[in-house]
């Protein structure tokens, strides 16, 4: 899985795709709470979904090394 995380004046927005499906991909950031554009979707192989993060402290910037994500 690829991933891609851009800071924006209002939080992140994050590019992931991948080579294979995955099912109920779910995305989080370790210690920053925050609401994601679309979260808990299948990703389709060769589609880059774009998901944007908004975090409920404005003074976050190392986006890159928090995120996490699951397959449930």
């Amino acid at each position: 899985m690829q991933q891609t995380i851009t800071a924006t004046a209002s939080g992140a927005e994050i590019k992931i795709a991948s080579n294979t499906l995955v099912k109920n991909l779910f995305l989080e950031f370790e210690n920053i709470d925050g609401t994601f554009s679309d979260n808990y979707f299948d990703l389709l192989p060769g589609v880059e979904k774009i998901v944007l993060f908004t975090p409920i402290k404005a003074d976050v910037t190392d986006y890159k090394l928090q995120l996490k994500y699951f397959q449930k």
